[in-house]
C-alpha cells in the first residue's frame, strides 16, 4: 500500500512539473543559429476553428468557427511584433504551405513571399513560407516566381481567404500586393533589425 501512495505522489510530481514546463513560444528566436526563420503554428490546415496563442496564459485558445477550413497552417513568428497605428501589437503572422501542423509546433521555415493587406485603417502583413525541411515540403520550389508557374491559383486562393475571414470584422478589405522571397527578408531585417 505504502508503495502505491509513492507511485501515485510520483506521478502527480512528474506531471506537474511537465505542465509548467511548455515552451513559452514568444521568447523563442525568430533566427536560429542555422540562419532559418522560424515559426508557431496555431490555426493547422483543414482546420475549422481559428486558434490564437495567449501569450500571457502560454496556452492556444481556440476560438470563432472559420467561414471555410483553413487552406494553410497559420501561426506567427516568435519574438516578432508589429505595433499599429492604433497601438495594438501583433505578431508577424505566417502562412505555411505544409501538410497539416498541431497548434504549438515550432518549424523552421523558408519566407517564399509576403501578402500585403489592408484591414479597416491598418497594415496586415502575412509571410508566405514552406518547411525548411525539405522531407516536410509539400511544394517543392525555389522562390516565389516558380511557385506562381507551378501554382499560380495559390495566391488568388490565399488572398480571397483572408478577404473572406476578414469580413467578419465588417470593415473595408483591401489587398496591396505581393513581395517575392528578397523583398520579404529585406522587410523582416529592416524592419526589426534581424541579423541573418
Amino acid at each position: 500500500m505504502m508503495r502505491l501512495k509513492a507511485i501515485i505522489l510520483f506521478l502527480i510530481l512528474i506531471s506537474g512539473t511537465y505542465a509548467c514546463i511548455r515552451p513559452q513560444y514568444d521568447h523563442f528566436a525568430p533566427i536560429g543559429e542555422d540562419h532559418y526563420l522560424r515559426m508557431v503554428v496555431e490555426t493547422s490546415a483543414g482546420n475549422t476553428h481559428y486558434v490564437h496563442y495567449n501569450s500571457s496564459r502560454n496556452e492556444f485558445i481556440e476560438g470563432s468557427a472559420l467561414k471555410s477550413p483553413a487552406p494553410v497552417n497559420f501561426g506567427f513568428i516568435p519574438s516578432l511584433n508589429i505595433s499599429t497605428n492604433k497601438g495594438n501589437i501583433h505578431p508577424v503572422h505566417v502562412m505555411l504551405l505544409s501538410d497539416s501542423k498541431p497548434a504549438g509546433t515550432i518549424l523552421k521555415i523558408i519566407p517564399e513571399g509576403m501578402l500585403q493587406l489592408s484591414v479597416g485603417d491598418e497594415e496586415k502583413h502575412f509571410i508566405l513560407a514552406i518547411p525548411a525541411d525539405p522531407s516536410e515540403q509539400k511544394v517543392k520550389i525555389q522562390n516565389s516566381s516558380e511557385l506562381s508557374m507551378t501554382n499560380p491559383s495559390i495566391f488568388l486562393l490565399l488572398e480571397s481567404w483572408l478577404k473572406n475571414y476578414f469580413t467578419t470584422y465588417s470593415v473595408n478589405i483591401q489587398i496591396n500586393g505581393w513581395l517575392d522571397e528578397n523583398e520579404t527578408w529585406h522587410y523582416l531585417l529592416n524592419t526589426f533589425h534581424l541579423q541573418s
